[in-house]
């Protein structure tokens, strides 16, 4: 199943809005092993996000810090794919216009990409499923490791 979302043309990054989530910005992230939620965790909460009750240490380009960890089930947008149980750590440090880094590990198995002329983001899932069952791991030194859960 082919999902497409339209890239917001105000951003180089690719970012897209949530209709979901009142058109909330999120933006997609490559690079990231895991979604990074970047406003304080009441927000979180607010919009469905459930305290995992772990504190996830991390880091990049910036530097080293640490995060709790939350859940979410998150519609991309009506009737279309749905991610449930959405790792997510907060690091309400990174300033951003956009609420949520969504990590493509959440893609793992499917085929996606951000095509900077048509200014879209595609997922192919290969079959015709709307839900995927996320699952994590946390390793022995509190780290996690997302996967898309295949049964």
């Amino acid at each position: 199943m082919y999902f497409e979302y339209k890239l917001d043309v105000h951003f180089q990054r690719p970012v897209i809005s949530i209709p979901t989530l009142n058109d909330m910005r999120v933006m997609i992230d490559c690079g990231a092993l895991f979604s990074v939620w970047t406003l304080s965790e009441r927000q979180l909460v607010e919009i469905g996000g459930i305290d995992q009750n772990h504190i996830v240490p991390f880091g990049g380009f910036g530097g080293k810090t640490q995060g709790n960890l939350y859940t979410l089930d998150l519609w991309l947008s009506e009737k279309s794919l749905l991610l449930k149980n959405l790792p997510i750590v907060v690091d309400n440090s990174i300033s951003l216009n956009c609420p949520l880094i969504l990590s493509t590990t959440s893609f793992e198995g499917f085929e996606y990409k951000v095509n900077t002329r048509t200014k879209t983001f595609g997922i192919e899932t290969f079959d015709n499923q709307v839900v995927k069952l996320l699952a994590y791991r946390i390793k022995d030194n509190g780290s996690i490791t997302v996967y898309v859960h295949n049964e």
